[in-house]
């Protein structure tokens, strides 16, 4: 991990003066712990090359008698029957390797060259009046002190160098004492726990865990390996440390562990940490305080020693305020603490030798002292308001907060609960006394979901199962079933909808916004307002309704296609500041970005170059023969007149997966490689009247048609006899009748079949409206007696000219021709599992959605070289897209919110897309169905050109 180095230290200006150093870190390198290591390992684990010395010496030494330098030598005896569990050889486990050893003397060195070359701060020779260092009673801590200390003070510490230890019954570095309070917090969301929050990633993980414990010979009831990837991720991170080897089966050497499946333990690993340690709201703070405060109680009084130097405890005992520099040893559960209790930003698994150090300066001007604390070896950033980034923050700040959080009341410096016990967003509360609560916690941003069907189920639903930093807080749909089912689901749960979470219209909404508005403008007490909005309502709608949020300024998840025409995009993309600066964080429902099957094609193409420079896309959208009669035949976008083209309402995102690949590099700065042609040709096919059998005769409904037994497309067979019947009430039975769950579970199976025959066998005839017919979805009717005309069957070629410049001197690579061509089909087994071939210089990709198939020229004739990823199965729609696009607008609203990022560089971290990139691709099909009804060539550059310009008029 990053430390303090000479060379990118962070100096500060000469007018403050360095007083006191602490630092704490996690020791080096080491072999994994005995109880992470697997049954029976294929390999020997050899430390020969270290020698680890235990002994004991009178002292003082001089006139006493002499000792010996012994060590520990690890052998097994031919006479005892037992075998150890892991790995044979000479090493214990744990214990710092050879190479752990020499990173610690380099971590003790460049300390030194800091504090003491630069800085001039730590005394040339070791002194013991002035420098301390502590360990833990782990022994590998003082493993690692034993180099530390050589690097900093070579020769010189060849003398008795003494290691504070405190008792293991009462030592804070390394905390064994119970803390009953602590440990119930803990309990109830952490490893072991039942909390969703961390059960949703073991389950998702389950096939993971099968291949792993099959090759590493893990029971799957194993606790240990199975509570959370801790233990696996000791045992594979400690091999690539010491590069060696990935394990295999002890029965079978064929079968390894992965690269790639280790990388995604490292992942899931991270993810606990983060979890454990930020991410589950403010029990972690309590938990850390909890289980950590004597420690940080401990650093709040080294501070208060060195700015007052007289013993400020009345002991009498002067030499703990003549310290100048302590050091501490310890464990990544120590460092976890720490980053949590000060709030860190991003919270990571601390690796070994990473370093939290707290230096404390005295201003010349004014004589009043600053903290600074470093992460990394650069100034660490809070997400507390009252921290904030800690440079050269007042002292008076960090002890306040400190002590009020080792007092145990887990309180800010105004008094302020912070803990769950008391949810803020459940309460009345006046503008000031919301303003000041929030402004002493991390909060999570308040969602609107306007629309509660399947859309807004499926990015309300990730909220909870990857406990993603969100509150679905309220929803408004006109269905009275859908709100109701969808409240009691992801908002009020068990209990009563409040007035503030539940709105028959997005204008009843407005309405009482308004209203809590004005309420709240009086000094009255209202509930919390919404951060943002999740629109998913019907496609037509969206223009309108983004109109009449926008007073509101509020971030905003809109669904795809963010509108049905080119004009309603433009005045939306103006409206929300795309031609400028936007102020508000956007994504839209662009969900291909986001899956872990797609993100890792893209790393294997833009990243790791695998198939070298990228010539051609063939990529195809199977959208399902029932899924498409459902939708686009019977269902609410079979008409471009009240929809819009199948193009854009199918497959929009599927021209920005393609555009994502070849347009935009990874690369900061670098500039977007365009497109210069595009064209498109599609027909619908099949779905005409002249192609309706002549058994069919006149019908107009499946349920009066003579052909219907005979028919693919018969509503009967689908909906009732081929999902209702056999238990299916979620899509696409639900969308024909929205409360069929409810209406079954009141009044039977027997009625929720008549209920659903009834609708479908609804018709009409020669007297009804065309209006009226229109109008509605007759998902019973015959599909070549609908009123579609979308296309069944299009293709769009995109084709790029070479495009080789350099940013700042730098040449920029893959920017020659290439091209892409895309295929939306209707009539497939498959439904919306996409798939394509990707042809580059070196070799060529194939990938459906399960697997990536990577074939390089270099291994011609080699079948066994072909190199097969399978990307872990996420949970959610579109491959864990759905979930993943959610994560990322969360994080990126959270992160304006609690003033961690500007807009522009949450948009950036987060969601991956800016508005501009999302309006493009919408703008790439509307003149992919220019050059279609044109039967031309569109010139992209020159139509994309002359559209930017009519944007900045506006």
């Amino acid at each position: 991990m990053p430390h303090v180095r000479r060379t990118e230290y962070p100096k500060v200006n000469s007018s403050y003066v360095l007083e006191y150093v602490e630092i704490i870190h996690r020791h080096h390198k080491r072999t994994p712990y005995a109880a992470n290591t697997f049954p029976v390992e294929a390999y020997s684990w050899y430390c020969d090359n270290e020698a680890l010395f235990y002994y004991g010496a009178p002292l003082p030494t001089h006139g006493a008698n002499h000792f010996a330098h012994t060590y520990w030598s690890v052998y097994t005896s031919s006479s005892n029957p037992l075998a150890p569990r892991g790995f044979n050889g000479s090493c214990l486990f744990p214990q710092i390797t050879r190479e752990g050893l020499d990173d610690s003397w380099q971590h003790g060195s460049d300390l030194y060259g800091v504090y003491h070359n630069l800085l001039k701060f730590l005394p040339e020779k070791y002194d013991p009046d002035v420098v301390s260092f502590r360990v833990t009673n782990n022994v590998i801590t003082s493993q690692v002190a034993s180099m530390v200390t050589s690097g900093m003070f070579g020769g010189d510490t060849q003398q008795n160098l003494p290691l504070l230890v405190q008792p293991a019954s009462i030592d804070s570095l390394e905390p064994a004492y119970t803390c009953l309070a602590a440990n119930n917090n803990f309990s109830s969301y952490g490893v072991g726990s039942d909390d969703s929050g961390w059960t949703s990633h073991l389950k998702a993980a389950s096939d993971l865990y099968a291949n792993l414990d099959t090759i590493c010979g893990i029971p799957p009831t194993e606790p240990g390996f199975h509570m959370s990837f801790d233990h696996y991720f000791d045992n594979l991170s400690a091999r690539l440390c010491h590069a060696k080897p990935l394990p295999c089966n002890a029965s079978n050497t064929s079968l390894c562990v992965t690269q790639a499946m280790a990388d995604e333990v490292f992942r899931l690993g991270q993810y606990e940490y983060s979890y454990l340690y930020r991410d589950a709201g403010a029990r972690t703070l309590e938990y850390s305080t909890g289980s950590y405060g004597i420690w940080i109680a401990e650093l709040a009084q080294n501070l208060r020693d060195a700015m007052h130097p007289i013993d400020s405890v009345g002991t009498g005992d002067r030499t703990s305020s003549d310290i100048r520099y302590r050091h501490n040893i310890a464990h990544d559960g120590s460092v976890s603490r720490i980053l949590s209790i000060l709030q860190i930003e991003e919270m990571v698994w601390p690796g070994m030798g990473s370093e939290v150090i707290f230096e404390l300066y005295k201003k010349t001007e004014d004589q009043r002292y600053y903290i600074r604390v470093l992460w990394g070896g650069q100034v660490l950033r809070s997400s507390n308001p009252i921290l904030g980034v800690l440079d050269m923050l007042p002292i008076e700040i960090l002890v306040a907060y400190i002590d009020g959080l080792v007092e145990l009341a887990i309180q800010a410096i105004d008094q302020l609960d912070m803990t769950e016990a008391r949810d803020i967003d459940t309460e009345k509360l006046t503008a000031l006394e919301r303003t000041r609560l929030y402004s002493a916690v991390r909060r999570k941003p308040r969602f609107l979901v306007i629309g509660a069907g399947q859309r807004g189920t499926a990015y309300a639903s990730a909220v909870g199962r990857e406990a993603l930093p969100a509150i679905i807080a309220a929803t408004a749909d006109p269905i009275p079933s859908k709100r109701i089912s969808f409240g009691k689901r992801y908002i009020w749960k068990d209990g009563t909808p409040r007035e503030d979470q539940v709105f028959d219209s997005w204008q009843q909404f407005l309405r009482y916004e308004r209203s809590r508005q004005e309420t709240e403008a009086t000094g009255e007490k209202v509930y919390a307002g919404v951060d943002g909005i999740i629109l998913c309502t019907q496609d037509q709608t969206h223009k309108r309704i983004l109109e009449a949020f926008a007073p509101l300024r509020l971030h905003v998840l809109c669904e795809k296609p963010i509108a049905t025409t080119l004009k309603d995009c433009q005045e939306i993309y103006v409206s929300l500041g795309g031609a400028k600066s936007p102020d508000r964080v956007f994504s839209t429902g662009h969900v291909l970005r986001y899956s872990p099957h797609n993100m890792l094609l893209r790393k294997l193409l833009l990243e790791d170059r695998a198939i070298g420079e990228l010539i051609s896309v063939e990529h195809t959208e199977p959208v399902g023969w029932f899924h498409f009669s459902h939708s686009y035949v019977r269902g609410n976008w079979r008409k471009e007149s009240i929809a819009a083209p199948s193009l854009l309402c199918k497959s929009c995102h599927d021209i920005d997966f393609i555009l994502w690949l070849l347009c935009y590099k990874t690369d900061f700065g670098e500039p977007a490689h365009l497109p210069s042609l595009v064209s498109s040709t599609g027909n619908l096919s099949v779905f005409t009247k002249r192609r309706k059998p002549e058994a069919a005769g006149t019908a107009t409904n499946c349920f009066s048609c003579s052909h219907e037994q005979s028919c693919d497309w018969s509503a009967k067979k689908i909906y009732i006899e081929k999902l209702y019947d056999k238990g299916h009430k979620d899509f696409p039975v639900c969308v024909v009748v929205p409360d069929i769950e409810e209406i079954t579970v009141k009044a039977g199976i027997d009625h929720g079949r008549a209920v659903l025959t009834r609708i479908l066998s609804s018709d009409y005839d020669a007297s009804t409206p065309r209006s009226t017919i229109e109008a509605k979805q007759w998902y019973g009717r015959c599909v070549w007696e609908s009123d579609n005309d979308v296309l069944d069957d299009q293709i769009v070629t995109l084709t790029w000219d070479e495009d080789f410049r350099s940013v700042g001197g730098k040449n920029l690579p893959d920017r020659g021709p290439k091209t892409a061509v895309f295929h939306m089909v209707a009539f497939t087994e498959a439904q919306c599992e996409r798939r394509g071939r990707i042809s580059g210089t070196h070799g060529e990709i194939q990938y459906d959605s399960k697997e990536i198939r990577v074939y390089r020229f270099d291994k011609f004739l080699q079948p066994e070289a072909v190199q097969i990823f399978t990307p872990p199965k996420a949970a959610g729609g579109h491959g864990g897209g759905d979930g993943g696009l959610m994560n990322g607008f969360s994080k990126a609203v959270e992160a304006v919110i609690n003033g961690k990022l500007s807009v522009e560089q949450a948009q950036a971290r987060y969601v991956g897309c800016t508005l501009k990139e999302a309006f493009m691709s919408h703008a790439m099909v509307f003149a992919a169905e220019e050059a279609r009804l044109g039967r031309k060539i569109v010139d992209w550059q020159d139509w994309w050109a002359n559209l930017e310009q009519r944007l900045l008029s506006q």
